[in-house]
């Protein structure tokens, strides 16, 4: 029982603020449109100089480990096609929709739910390279392959070649990506960093969690639920159990990975959907159906994030 209360003691107050940020869109203490800002802001600038300065501090061996790569990378491919596959011969659904289902089972909300719960238990530090990790298994593996069974979709006419090409394009001015790539060339290089630099970065690293987590709640504010049974039954339960026991067997199976990291990855893949997942939906016309799996995923995530901690807690 102590050790569950310290949990909800970690867990509480990120979806606390989450209430708050919902609560105050609601009322009208932040506009609609704050909460894309904050949005913007985390993700273009905060949680970059976050990963900087975290990769960039560590020596380049630390940072590519190809078992935990593969661990994880496997457990979200096997959601992803565990649900495309189910989507398309079961429910006999078109592409498109079924990309997307798969890309909401297996890509998670790492900078808005998961990230400050695991900087509170185990550091930025110990949190750092698991999480680059994990982003590039969903920014190089998940993402480009949805992209390309949704534009696949209906344009088989197109080279296979371009249709790749095509769903890589994204990848190159996304600033996470760079911030990871110019932590790594910062590592390797050995290269002294100017003070000025250094700080202006660590300001913005340190409110990469208050800013995600109010702007997630405010952008759920007013997103249509309608009736949306078959693709949230298919979607929330993938994403919130069959994701992380997936990853779960994955570590298990290549065997000799660090227990907190394995930890840290568990409880990445039982958090929701990541938050922009009804904007790329929205590129195919699916942008209502996404929202409203968004929303009481992100509620139940309460439940899977905290089993989730509990368990490896002890298991681990």
């Amino acid at each position: 029982m102590a050790g569950l209360l310290h949990i909800l003691g970690i867990t509480l107050p990120i979806f606390l603020l989450i209430a708050l940020g919902f609560w105050a869109t609601k009322k009208s203490f932040l506009p609609g449109d704050a909460n894309k800002a904050l949005a913007a802001f985390a993700i273009y600038f905060a949680l970059p100089a976050l990963l900087f300065r975290s990769v960039s501090s560590k020596p380049m061996t630390e940072l590519f480990q190809a078992d935990y790569f593969l661990a994880y990378g496997a457990g979200s491919l096997a959601s992803f096609c565990l649900v495309y596959a189910f989507g398309r011969w079961l429910f006999m659904e078109d592409g498109k929709r079924c990309a997307m289902w798969a890309l909401g089972s297996s890509f998670s909300n790492t900078l808005m739910v998961s990230l400050p719960i695991l900087i509170l238990l185990y550091g930025a530090e110990k949190t750092a390279v698991p999480v680059a990790l994990m982003l590039m298994v969903e920014t190089f593996v998940i993402l480009p392959l949805s992209l390309f069974l949704a534009e696949s979709s209906g344009q088989e006419h197109k080279p296979w070649l371009e249709r790749v090409l095509d769903s890589f394009k994204p990848l190159v001015k996304n600033p996470i990506l760079i911030a990871i790539v110019a932590g790594a060339l910062a590592s390797l290089l050995n290269m002294p960093l100017p003070v000025i630099f250094t700080r202006v970065v660590d300001m913005l690293a340190v409110t990469v969690s208050g800013v995600a987590l109010v702007a997630l709640g405010g952008m759920l504010v007013g997103v249509p639920l309608g009736t949306m049974r078959k693709p949230l039954l298919t979607v929330m339960p993938a994403k919130l159990i069959l994701h992380p026991l997936l990853v779960t067997a994955g570590f298990l199976l290549v065997g000799g990975i660090d227990p907190v990291m394995m930890s840290i990855g568990i409880v990445s893949a039982s958090a929701p959907m990541f938050g922009i997942f009804p904007i790329i939906a929205t590129r195919f016309g699916l942008g209502s159906e996404a929202a409203a799996i968004v929303v009481p995923t992100t509620i139940a995530a309460f439940f899977s994030i905290n089993a989730s901690l509990w368990l490896t807690g002890l298991y681990l």
